[in-house]
């Protein structure tokens, strides 16, 4: 896509990647009310103007500093100095005339959050590549690593289904609360997948590293938000307080997933999936969906069902 062209159309799962659900390379299975069939990946998980900014306004900036100051510190000023960059964007957008400069400033409006994702898509594209070869070697390098976890983090906090959850939060907080998330998620989400990065990568050797390799019949699902906790407190848990632990759950193909969990539930290092940890990942994934999940076939979306306790 051309830099001068306005992306209206915003994936909030990387279409390359679903595409290794894709056996013909192009339509993966999802299910609807008619039934399965087949989606373009280029059709799914995607919305118009998902990405577009709003400008900041003080208002906005006194809200997200409220958030900024509970971060770890070490990543407190990275989050300021990205605040500051986008301060200084709303800025530029609010000068720029309406008319005369229209195409550029709506180039900033539309393609300023969607250039962030493709940057950080691109830079996990080759350790993708290598991870659904087999290769696990590639995560020997640091960086790799981290671009990883980077990619994890942000497709955590990037779906539809979390920019919902996260302004339905604020309802009880009342109508102007509301707004102010619907008008600062933009930003905020990119606080939230910096934040579970940033952790994943940083308590790496602390936490149990799972590599799930799938010979069953049944392939792994994947979804339109695709990075789910799958923690047994989570699974066991309908109601109460948020669970403290986490066991982090990422399809890589269907035949592949990666997991960083405090649990030890999965075991560790490279483990065989059997028939039963399957179903138990695809029922959560669908449980855990925002609206559908996507199969590399018909009959796994078809039989997948929720699971019968709906988690908290």
């Amino acid at each position: 896509m051309k830099s001068e062209e306005v992306k209206k159309n915003n994936h909030y799962v990387w279409a390359h990647y679903l595409r290794g659900w894709a056996e013909n390379g192009r339509d993966v299975y999802r299910k609807t009310k008619k039934g399965v069939e087949l989606y373009s990946v280029r059709g799914v998980a995607c919305e118009p103007h998902f990405y577009r900014i709003t400008p900041l306004n003080d208002q906005d900036v006194e809200f997200i500093q409220v958030w900024l100051d509970k971060a770890d510190e070490h990543l407190r000023a990275f989050h300021y100095k990205m605040l500051e960059k986008m301060i200084y964007l709303s800025c530029a957008i609010e000068v720029l005339d309406r008319e005369d400069q229209a195409h550029k400033r709506e180039l900033l409006l539309a393609n300023t959050l969607e250039n962030i994702h493709t940057t950080v898509e691109n830079d996990f594209r080759p350790i993708l590549e290598s991870l659904r070869n087999g290769d696990l070697s590639v995560l020997k390098s640091a960086q790799n690593r981290n671009n990883l976890h980077s990619y994890i983090g942000h497709q955590f906090a990037r779906t539809k289904f979390l920019r919902d959850t996260f302004i339905d939060s604020w309802r009880h907080a009342g109508d102007e609360y509301v707004r102010i998330a619907k008008k600062t998620w933009w930003f905020m989400s990119l606080v939230y997948g910096v934040n579970v990065g940033f952790n994943l990568d940083r308590f790496y050797y602390r936490k149990n590293v799972v590599w799930l390799v799938n010979k069953t019949k049944t392939p792994f699902l994947t979804s339109d938000h695709p990075v789910i906790s799958v923690h047994p407190s989570v699974v066991d848990t309908s109601s109460g307080p948020p669970p403290e632990h986490s066991d982090f759950y990422f399809p890589i193909s269907p035949t592949m997933a990666y997991m960083v969990n405090d649990s030890e539930m999965y075991g560790r290092g490279v483990m065989e999936a059997t028939e039963e940890c399957v179903d138990l990942l695809n029922r959560n994934m669908l449980l855990r969906c925002g609206q559908t999940v996507f199969g590399s076939t018909a009959a796994v979306v078809q039989n997948t069902k929720r699971p019968k306790q709906k988690t908290g």
